[in-house]
């Protein structure tokens, strides 16, 4: 007799299935799913986990998480986080981890305590997901609307700060005429160049935040780097050796003076900021012909004539594995709050807009040297023509227009057109000026505008005197460079720009520029 003994085990085969099936889901997830007893030890450790922290399953099964994954000691909020979840069932929020080679990562994670049908808590299960790049990207675009923020307050102070100068500058530019005794032009000379500088670090403060689209001409880096040598002495640490000794024969350089005045600004403070205990700083040109073999290995390079400005010191160095980095936006080796990662980067983009390009050698602990190559003009600071004498710019009588919102600024104008034998009428914004037209347009020669006024701004004016009189010649000033895109869009005759503060030699050329161009043939 057989007996048979038979056993249903569908339903438990079609449990084991789900399982395997639901085990497979958790594998191809991204997300880290790891499981915990309620020590802390890893009991299950998907591929997920080991993707985002590098440690093989079977290495991390059975090890504590905390070990895993956090410095030691972890921090303070890992205990906090592991107390919710046991008080309250579930936990969720940022936390900051490590991969097993030491790398930093943010994660968004979430626990919940898991029970059995009883109700007992048998074990903790996270889910984890990597939000490294994430929190990078959101960082920048704060970063961003910071400085986008920071652009709009430095026009309004840019603009403020700017109306001050300008009356000092053209003062001091009089004062020089009536100034005797030794000690005396001594002392206009100081306020001269305080005044530049003050105007300098608005200009700086302005392409730093904003850019600058302000017209090129031929720039004398040799005067440049004197004057970036006298301000770093006052400035920087007396520990600090500092040498900028360039020849006088360096050639031209077509560009704009202030954003290359901040190529070698953010490259020195970047080496100032390499030496905390000290150490030598070096800022040296000499002009170099760049061959075609050197250019095809640089980006953006092109053979012929440059002037290169090296910029040398004794600090930390550059490890190699940042060196292919220092350019990017936003990447800095400093400490938070010591530094915006945008110095260099905005360095390499002026530099490529004046198509010339950047070498950097550096050793850690061994210093560092940026070499930057500009293309040159083709002729030399030693043999640039002498501008116009003030004689060749006077004025004969003719009646110009002065209109600005800034008293101060009106009566300095006033007085240095006076001085070089203009007529000068004056009012105080753009309706003012078209009511002056209206009764005195056909003796009205030239209008000298500011661009931010209210009642009616600069280009608003402007637009209705041009349509008594189409071919009025107009110089435009501003402390900004925000309203220049409207006053470059009107027909002819072209208008001229002043940016303030402007000594009496640029107002009289501008002056004397537009009068000629309507007067010629």
């Amino acid at each position: 007799m057989v007996l048979l003994c038979l056993e249903d085990v569908s339903q438990q085969k079609a449990a084991e299935s789900r399982v395997r099936e639901q085990a497979a889901l958790l594998d191809v997830t991204r997300d880290a799913v790891v499981v915990l007893d309620l020590d802390g030890v890893v009991n299950y450790w998907n591929r997920g986990a080991e993707q985002l922290y590098g440690w093989p399953s079977a290495e991390a099964t059975g090890r504590p998480l905390k070990a895993l994954i956090f410095d030691n000691p972890p921090p303070a909020n890992v205990t906090v986080a592991f107390n919710t979840i046991r008080q309250k069932g579930e936990w969720i929020g940022e936390s900051r981890q490590r991969t097993r080679d030491g790398k930093p990562v943010i994660v968004l994670c979430r626990g919940v305590l898991m029970k059995d049908r009883d109700g007992e808590a048998t074990s903790i299960l996270f889910t984890t997901s990597d939000i490294t790049e994430a929190k990078r990207l959101e960082e920048q675009y704060l970063r961003a609307q910071r400085m986008e923020n920071l652009g709009s307050l430095a026009g309004g102070v840019a603009h403020d700060l700017n109306n001050i100068f300008a009356p000092i500058l053209l003062s001091i530019e009089m004062l020089r005429g009536i100034s005797q005794e030794a000690h005396d032009q001594e002392m206009v000379e100081l306020l001269a160049e305080n005044t530049h500088r003050g105007a300098d670090i608005v200009r700086q403060l302005l392409l730093f935040s904003r850019g600058s689209d302000s017209p090129r001409s031929d720039v004398n880096l040799t005067l440049l780097i004197r004057q970036l040598g006298r301000m770093m002495r006052e400035t920087f640490p007396k520990n600090i050796e500092l040498s900028a000794r360039p020849p006088a024969n360096l050639w031209l350089v077509h560009g704009d003076q202030t954003q290359l005045h901040q190529v070698l600004l953010n490259l020195c403070v970047n080496a100032r900021d390499a030496m905390p205990q000290g150490g030598r700083l070096a800022i040296a040109a000499e002009n170099v012909q760049v061959e075609e073999e050197f250019a095809a290995g640089q980006l953006n390079a092109r053979p012929g004539p440059h002037v290169l400005l090296r910029v040398t010191d004794t600090g930390t160095g550059i490890a190699p594995e940042h060196i292919e980095k220092i350019f990017d936006p936003f990447f800095t080796t400093k400490p938070l709050g010591q530094g915006t990662g945008l110095g260099l980067s905005t360095t390499l983009g002026i530099v490529r807009s004046h198509s010339g390009f950047i070498t950097v050698k550096s050793k850690p602990g061994d210093g560092s040297e940026f070499g930057v190559y500009l293309p040159a003009s083709g002729s030399s600071a030693a043999t640039q023509d002498k501008p116009a004498a003030a004689q060749e710019r006077r004025g004969r009588g003719e009646l110009i227009l002065v209109v600005d919102d800034e008293a101060n600024i009106r009566t300095m104008v006033e007085r240095a057109l006076q001085k070089h034998g203009y007529e000068v009428a004056c009012v105080s914004n753009g309706s003012e000026a078209v009511s002056f037209m209206a009764a005195r347009g056909g003796s009205v020669r030239l209008v000298i505008t500011d661009m931010a006024m209210p009642t009616m701004d600069g280009l608003q004016a402007v637009q209705e005197l041009r349509q008594m009189r189409p071919r009025l010649p107009v110089v435009a000033i501003s402390g900004t460079e925000g309203h220049k895109a409207g006053f470059d869009k009107l027909p002819p005759p072209r208008i001229r720009h002043l940016g303030k503060p402007f000594g009496i030699g640029a107002l009289l050329s501008a002056v004397r520029e537009a009068l000629d161009e309507i007067s010629a043939p």
